[in-house]
């Protein structure tokens, strides 16, 4: 295992640990971009300076200010600005620009600091100590320490905040493994050794507030590169530039304001028009029509994620491996790839692990398209007359209305009647680790984070609630183990026997855009926040 390196100011392993986010009456579009402003610049600070794009190249003199109007897609009245309960776009996107992690993590997997300029782990991979920047202020005025470290991280492995940071900490630390020798250093003594620590807290309910916060819709408690200016839950935020932000000369523009709009057409539409200049994923019906336009462009987020059924495998008559096979014979992959993405994935087996990655064993093929042979297991499990199930779904997300439509197709050659049940984005969320199955997509994940998170037993966030001793095993042996040519093949056994025995249903990993205005420049890719615009600008 490489070491942190200060003088390059890098974390040289390219592993990382995030974690995934399994895929609202609202303010009127108009109402609130009209309220702030009809313009996407503000001529009072704009200045020139260079900028980059995307891909990392640098720009000519472009415009600094402006207020960047980002379309969400699921704005809920559960949301708040409380980093520990992140979970949809406000949590993920929104929280990345009031708050910081300890590190970041890039789309190459790369860790580099960010709150804490120095990191280091010992021999046996138990202790991993930080050391964090000085005079970093939060927004408020106080100054950064340890102690405000240790308690988010305290918050998050608390079980009555109800984090889903707590499957990210709580299979190897719990609060007595945090120490706070001196206002700038804080150290992390493991219950268990874990070679990926250090990418855990990259994950994004590991931002860190401010300690003893409790005010989190009034005020802003972050270090970020913005300000939370007003907040309002299910509807939309609105965001100012943080002039005392500790990396110098950042973030450029002067405001970003969110708004919700649940359905994705009229987000798509509002960024065409020039309402907003930024939204989140654009359904494949609309992928032409945006990368055509010239007001506006595809953000390649580089986070190809898994499209699934999440299938509860504890129940009947899930848990028979007969049903689970016969299931997943009859889905035709290559055809449920092209109508819902337009082909612009890769057919997967049904592990949740991106076929490209290096831990997933090359030889390993999906169940084939056989519904003859799906009928004759299902007579043979005692269900030749079929079964019905409600499938439980939402607007809010692209391409999980079209899914359940084409499953619903796909299962009723077998005799399985899916009861398609559309719903709230609220209600869509409550049915998560309740209902028999739900349709999702998860963020490009490292292996590690999908395997503890959504393989391993006891995880909270176990989607299809699988119980396997081998599993659990592996991933318990995976998290302690340095050697990466043991941890890939670790990884292989646990991505072959998930295929075996899990219900889950992963026909596809498929790539993800987001939408851009035309004029939007500077901006990265960002495995936790999908999008990050710290050095964004709007020409």
């Amino acid at each position: 295992m490489e070491p942190f390196d200060p003088f390059s100011r890098r974390l040289s392993r390219r592993e990382a640990l995030v974690t995934g986010l399994s895929a609202a009456a609202l303010l009127s579009v108009t109402s609130v971009l009209a309220a702030c402003g009809s313009t996407g610049t503000s001529d009072s600070s704009a200045t020139s300076v260079a900028g980059t794009t995307a891909g990392g190249d640098t720009t000519a003199a472009t415009k600094k200010g402006g207020t960047l109007k980002y379309g969400v897609g699921d704005a809920q009245a559960k949301d708040s600005l409380d980093p520990a309960l992140a979970l949809t776009s406000i949590g993920i996107f929104g929280h990345s620009l009031i708050y910081d992690t300890l590190l970041s993590v890039d789309s190459s997997w790369e860790l580099s600091p960010m709150l804490a300029e120095e990191y280091d782990i010992s021999s046996d991979a138990v202790t991993h100590s930080f050391k964090l920047r000085s005079g970093v202020e939060f927004h408020g005025g106080k100054t950064l320490t340890s102690e405000d470290v240790a308690e988010h991280f305290k918050r998050i492995l608390d079980e009555k905040t109800g984090s889903p940071g707590l499957s990210v900490l709580g299979p190897v630390m719990d609060a007595g493994s945090i120490s706070t020798p001196d206002p700038t250093t804080i150290i992390f003594k493991l219950k268990t050794p874990d070679a990926f620590f250090g990418q855990r807290v990259a994950h994004y309910t590991l931002r860190i507030a401010q300690a003893k916060t409790d005010e989190w819709l009034k005020t802003s408690f972050g270090t970020g590169p913005f300000i939370s200016k007003s907040f309002r839950p299910g509807e939309g935020f609105e965001f100012e530039r943080n002039q005392n932000y500790w990396q110098e000369g950042v973030p450029y523009l002067d405001a970003v304001v969110g708004v919700g709009i649940p359905d994705a057409a009229t987000r798509v539409q509002a960024l065409l028009n020039g309402d907003i200049h930024l939204t989140d994923t654009v359904p494949t019906s609309a992928l032409d029509q945006v990368s055509g336009a010239d007001s506006a462009q595809l953000l390649d987020v580089k986070n190809p994620s898994p499209y699934t059924f999440d299938v509860d495998s504890s129940i009947k008559p899930y848990n028979d491996p007969r049903v689970q096979k016969a299931m997943k014979m009859l889905i035709d992959r290559e055809a449920m790839l092209k109508l819902l993405v337009a082909g612009r994935g890769v057919v997967s087996a049904d592990t949740l692990i991106d076929p490209a990655d290096p831990w997933s064993p090359a030889d390993l093929k999906p169940f084939p398209y056989d519904p003859e042979q799906a009928k004759a297991l299902l007579a043979e499990a005692g269900l030749a007359e079929g079964f019905s199930e409600k499938v439980w779904t939402t607007t809010a997300y692209p391409l999980l209305n079209e899914g359940a439509a084409y499953g619903k197709q796909a299962m009723a050659v077998g005799g399985i009647e899916f009861d398609i049940q559309s719903v709230s984005s609220d209600r869509y969320i409550e049915a998560f680790l309740k209902e028999p199955i739900v349709m999702d997509y998860y963020l490009r994940q490292h292996p590690m984070v999908m395997f503890q998170l959504y393989y391993m037993s006891s995880s909270t966030s176990n989607t299809t609630r699988l119980k396997d001793d081998k599993i659990d095993g592996w991933i318990t042996e995976l998290i302690k183990t340095t050697d990466t040519t043991k941890q890939a093949e670790i990884g292989g056994e646990i991505i072959r026997r998930y295929n075996d025995v899990a219900a889950m249903l992963s026909p596809f990993n498929f790539a993800s855009y987001w939408g851009g205005a035309g004029t939007l420049q500077g901006w990265t890719a960002n495995p936790i926040s999908n999008v990050e615009i710290r050095t964004a600008t709007l020409a």
